[in-house]
């Protein structure tokens, strides 16, 4: 089996996470230690997804049930730029399964707006030629609509490039163009599992093991809906809800309106090819919060009160002190600070 992470990357990993892993001994010994009797030294990383692949370094070398790769969150393709250590098998399974989704949510957004450059990919089928062809619609620097029946002028098809020839002279054809709808259900899987690793990031282990670290990879897996919407709303340049783009990233409290406080991950979004940039908020629950009743009462107060201005507060990450119970740390740290309450 192949094995392919450096050296370097595992020891960022180990340095950040290795500690808080250990505080859940009845977690994840069995992953690792198949014999009774006692435990080596070690250092030891789970994959934070499926929690069921790992890999460890003892006396004796490096152990590994799986190859890990580097999963960019957000996705590299929508301008994620954070990376964190995941099984190549869980990687593999969200870039085919909902994670390129992002990607033609934000190419929509941007084309709805106008934007230059921002281009929808469709299928055509045109009047006496036989088939259907990849084509697709484009917004000009002028800011007019470009229509193309062959966006990649270099591959050769021979049906289609006499039908182009011919027609440059002739008006007499009709063509149907569909296009893809980008599916809400997998923008909003690709999007928790971002904030899922942002948690991660900042929580460690004691996230991942929690009942709603357990209800986040629920969601993932296609067992349960998330309760509220995701995402909570888009922030861009048109949005009345903040006037500053200029949002912190990452874990973040709601400060105000004090009905709404609560934790939040910010994501930045950036669509390469057009510039398109936005920042999209996912409410996440705080550690006491299993039956998600104040994220259910936070979303209902933003649904009724858009107009209000939203005050972001960015979290330091307490995993980076050494507190291991950083998920219970936060957010007592915001109730004592901010009064936030649990409902």
């Amino acid at each position: 089996m192949e094995f392919s992470i450096s050296p370097e990357m595992m020891f960022i990993h180990f340095s950040h996470f290795d500690q808080s892993l250990k505080c859940f001994p009845d977690k994840y010994h069995s992953l690792f230690f198949t014999k009774d009797g006692v435990i080596p030294q070690h250092f030891g990383y789970v994959c934070p997804i499926c929690v069921t692949n790992c890999f460890m370094v003892d006396k004796d070398g490096l152990h590994y049930t799986s190859d890990f790769s580097l999963d960019h969150f957000p996705p590299e393709s929508s301008g994620g730029k954070l990376k964190m250590l995941v099984c190549k098998k869980c990687n593999s399974e969200a870039g085919h399964s909902y994670n390129f989704s992002l990607k033609e949510k934000l190419e929509h957004i941007s084309f709805n707006k106008k934007i230059p450059l921002s281009t929808l990919n469709a299928k055509s089928e045109i009047t006496d030629v036989q088939g259907w062809y990849h084509s697709a619609m484009t917004i000009r620097e002028d800011g007019e609509t470009e229509i193309s029946f062959k966006p990649n002028p270099k591959k050769k098809l021979p049906p289609l490039d006499d039908w182009i020839e011919e027609s440059k002279n002739s008006f007499d054809w009709k063509a149907n163009m569909t296009f893809g709808i980008p599916d809400d259900k997998k923008v909003s899987k690709s999007l928790l599992k971002a904030a899922y690793l942002y948690c991660f990031l900042n929580f460690g282990y004691e996230f991942i093991y929690s009942s709603n670290g357990e209800f986040f990879r629920k969601v993932l897996n296609g067992e349960v809906e998330y309760p509220i919407t995701v995402p909570t709303f888009w922030l861009d340049h048109e949005t009345k809800i903040h006037e500053d783009l200029a949002l912190p990233v990452g874990l973040c409290f709601i400060q105000k309106p004090h009905n709404w406080q609560s934790l939040i991950i910010n994501l930045s979004l950036t669509l390469k090819d057009t510039g398109y940039k936005c920042t999209v908020p996912i409410l996440i629950p705080n550690p006491a919060d299993t039956d998600f009743k104040q994220l259910i009462e936070v979303q209902k107060q933003i649904e009724n009160n858009q107009e209000q201005e939203v005050s972001f507060v960015p979290l330091k990450n307490f995993l980076r002190e050494n507190i291991y119970d950083s998920y219970s740390q936060t957010w007592t740290a915001v109730m004592k600070e901010y009064g936030a309450t649990s409902l």
